[in-house]
């Protein structure tokens, strides 16, 4: 069976205003066996590139979409105040497993994994998922931003 990559688009707000349907939202990351693959995948749920030079998109605030970026599941450093805010934020949800311990620098087990920290330091609060993975088997699983207030 040949290896597989995820790769990530992430939706540009152009004219102000992200598009959000059934499909496409905030963050997209597609499994696919090369970039080539990917970049079919995401035009084949809409994802389109070019789009100032098409028309469809705000000359002044830029493209909606971009090509995508492979998923790098070895993260950076992170304070230990940073650590420790996370991990208490996720309340029992899936922690990214060296967050458990509170270590500055992390490995995400899993695009899983990736995707729930990804969404909730940098999604936004909004009653839609902010993050879909499609996988090549099919499968699509939906990420909404955690609420990280205190009760």
């Amino acid at each position: 069976m040949e290896q597989t990559k995820f790769f990530e688009y992430r939706q540009n707000n152009s004219g102000g205003r992200f598009n959000i349907d059934d499909t496409l939202t905030v963050r997209v990351i597609v499994e696919a066996k090369d970039k080539e693959q990917a970049i079919q995948i995401g035009e084949n749920l809409g994802i389109y590139f070019n789009g100032c030079d098409e028309g469809q998109d705000c000359p002044c605030c830029g493209d909606r979409w971009y090509e995508p970026d492979e998923v790098n599941l070895q993260y950076g450093t992170l304070s230990n105040k940073e650590a420790k805010e996370m991990a208490l934020a996720y309340k029992g949800e899936i922690v990214p497993t060296r967050f458990k311990t509170y270590a500055k620098d992390f490995v995400f087990a899993d695009v899983g994994e990736y995707a729930r920290y990804m969404t909730d330091k940098w999604g936004y609060a909004m009653d839609k998922p902010d993050t879909r993975i499609f996988y090549l088997d099919g499968t699509v699983k939906e990420f909404s931003k955690i609420s990280t207030r205190k009760s």
